[in-house]
């Protein structure tokens, strides 16, 4: 699978979602874009360049980090 560089539109508004999750005090697990399935040109065939070429979805997947002072609170 090919990867390439998030936008700068895409990375402002990421940068800003991954703080808001850290801050309330999440840790970042997983950050996914997830692709078009290839069976999409055929459905969408004026549509699928524009899906596949530009961020569409951010998958978050976030954790609660384990307690640093040993309570299960």
């Amino acid at each position: 699978m090919a990867r390439r560089r998030l936008g700068d539109d895409v990375a402002l508004h990421g940068h800003a979602m991954t703080g808001a999750f850290t801050t309330a005090g999440f840790r970042l697990a997983v950050i996914s874009e997830p692709r078009p399935d290839p069976a999409a040109r055929g459905l969408f065939p004026d549509d699928f360049h524009g899906l596949s070429t530009k961020t569409c979805f951010l998958i978050f997947v976030v954790e609660v980090p384990p307690s640093t002072t040993g309570s299960d609170d």
